[in-house]
């Protein structure tokens, strides 16, 4: 293990990217430092492994969250389309279905004045 590395995963923020980088690299140095008995500082590798399991849990967390209430949000757009849908053909076929009772009445209208007559 490069002492770069050590120093990095130690005292910067990982990204999302690589944050199981920094965490492997850390548990490594943890091994490394009990075998070598370097208590202190495995006690601050585990610290910090901790830590960044902490935000790697949160940071999966509030995605999830998140793609969630997109979901949500996509499936009632899709849900308020469908109804206005609905409701413009129900619209659609009460207006065509009451023309053509109009007509039959009309139709009707005329049949009975012309036996009438």
């Amino acid at each position: 293990m490069q002492p770069e590395d050590m120093e990095q995963a130690l005292y910067q923020e990982p990204t999302a990217d690589n944050i199981q980088d920094f965490i492997r690299v850390l548990e490594d140095h943890r091994r490394t430092c009990e075998h070598e008995q370097k208590y202190v500082e495995a006690e601050m590798a585990k610290n910090r492994i901790a830590e960044l399991k902490h935000q790697d849990y949160n940071r999966r967390y509030e995605e999830l969250i998140f793609n969630q209430t997109q979901q949500r949000e996509e499936c009632e757009q899709a849900h308020i389309k469908q109804y206005q849908e609905f409701n413009q053909q129900w619209d659609e076929d009460l207006l065509q279905t009451q023309q053509e009772d109009a007509q039959a009445l009309g139709a009707l209208e005329d049949r009975h004045t012309q036996e009438i007559e």
